[in-house]
């Protein structure tokens, strides 16, 4: 048994507009399968290594950069179209 997950991120049953690209999708948590790292015993052996580099690359940016916050702008995306 193998399971793709690219297949898996690109599911339409899954994912509405799989293949746009919707951030928003996420602002109500990660209840949504992903497999990215695979799972059980055989999960990838670099994830640790991943998520130690997320870290170790937002502490950078916090560092290195100020942050503030601004006023609401409304902006309209259009993701459908390729670059």
């Amino acid at each position: 048994v193998a399971i793709s997950p690219y297949f898996t991120h690109h599911d339409e049953k899954v994912f509405v507009n799989a293949n746009r690209f919707d951030p928003r999708r996420w602002m109500d948590g990660f209840s949504l399968p992903l497999h990215t790292f695979g799972g059980g015993k055989h999960m990838c052996l670099g994830r640790q290594l991943a998520v130690a580099e997320l870290k170790v690359a937002l502490a950078l940016m916090v560092a290195m950069f100020d942050f503030e916050v601004v006023p609401p702008t409304e902006v309209t995306l259009d993701y459908s179209q390729p670059n």
